[in-house]
C-alpha cells in the first residue's frame, strides 16, 4: 500500500476528527452522569425560584407604594392648610360679631321684658 503524501494527511485528518468526535462523545456522556452538575442545576432551579419569589414580592410592594402614593395625593397641602385657617378664622371673626349682636338683642329684650313686668 502506497500511499502519497496527500493521503497520509487526509487519513491523519479523519483519525484526528474520530478522535475528537469521539471524546465529545464521552464527555457529553460522562457530564449527564456526573453529580456535581447535577447539583450545579438543581442549585440553579433553586435560584430561579427564589427570583420569581423575589419578583412577586416587589409586585406586591409596587402595589403598596402605588396605594400610599394614591393616599398621600389625597392629604392636603401647606397651602390647603392655610387657607382652611384663614376660613376659620374669618368663621371665628363672624361669630364673634353675631355673639356680640345676639348679646346686644338679648339685653334689648331682657329691658323689654323688665319694662313689661313692671307695667
Amino acid at each position: 500500500m502506497n500511499l502519497s503524501l496527500d493521503q497520509w494527511l487526509r487519513l491523519v485528518e479523519v483519525l484526528v476528527l474520530v478522535g475528537s468526535v469521539s471524546v465529545n462523545v464521552f464527555l457529553f456522556h460522562r457530564s449527564r452522569a456526573d453529580q456535581r452538575l447535577k447539583e450545579f442545576d438543581q442549585r440553579l432551579t433553586g435560584i430561579a425560584m427564589q427570583k420569581r419569589a423575589m419578583q412577586t414580592d416587589l409586585a406586591a410592594i409596587g402595589q403598596k407604594v402605588a396605594v400610599h402614593e394614591a393616599r398621600l395625593a389625597a392629604v392636603p397641602t401647606h397651602r390647603d392648610l392655610d387657607e382652611i385657617r384663614r376660613d376659620l378664622t374669618s368663621v371665628k371673626a363672624t361669630t364673634a360679631a353675631i355673639d356680640e349682636r345676639s348679646e346686644t338683642t338679648l339685653d334689648t329684650v331682657q329691658s323689654i321684658q323688665r319694662y313689661l313686668m313692671e307695667h
